[in-house]
């Protein structure tokens, strides 16, 4: 074999290399496999942000959604509440011996089915009293109106009565129409 130097010989010289070699490439390796762990760790955090961002943008989603059902259901009791407004001054203003249906009474059937669904039964109870009470007081306006002057203490009666109701259907309305928490 050709020596170089002293002991040296290629034999040694490409044993070496090939160590050397070996341990070059296991350090390209190395940091090639942390470079890549590096990047796929950024990655990571940036998916992560993402996903968080996400899941706000989600539940803001469904903030708006609810907010909208929300107003949703306060603009149809509100149309129920205004229908039975409406047929109860309709009623007032009938003048006597008008024993036609007020223009509002087909909306407040309509209304009346609704009512069950959108409030409950308390609130189908109220208005029905409340009807009743209008359709009585109807009834002795006319009588009072048509010379029975003792009535008067009935109608007086009716009317604080229609009080009362009104302030109950006010105050069972009052919890659902809250658009706030």
């Amino acid at each position: 074999m050709l020596q170089i130097t002293g002991n040296l010989t290629w034999d040694a010289i490409a044993t070496f290399s090939g160590s050397v070699a070996t341990i070059i490439t296991g350090a390209l390796a190395f940091v090639a496999a942390l470079l890549i762990g590096t990047k796929q760790l950024r990655i990571t955090d940036k998916q992560v942000d993402i996903s968080e961002k996400q899941t706000a943008i989600l539940d803001q989603q469904v903030e708006i959604q609810r907010l909208a059902h929300r107003s949703d259901l306060f603009d149809r009791r509100f149309n129920i509440f205004a229908g039975v407004m409406l047929y109860l001054e309709e009623m007032r203003a009938k003048s006597g011996g008008d024993h036609s249906a007020p223009k509002s009474w087909e909306n407040l059937l309509d209304h009346l089915a609704k009512a069950k669904f959108l409030f409950g039964p308390q609130m189908h109870t109220r208005i029905v009293e409340n009807m009743r009470i209008a359709q009585d007081l109807n009834f002795l306006r006319d009588r009072h109106a048509g010379g029975e002057p003792d009535l008067v203490s009935e109608l007086l009666d009716l009317f604080e009565k229609q009080k009362v109701e009104l302030d109950r259907l006010a105050d069972a309305l009052g919890e659902f129409m809250f658009l706030h928490d």
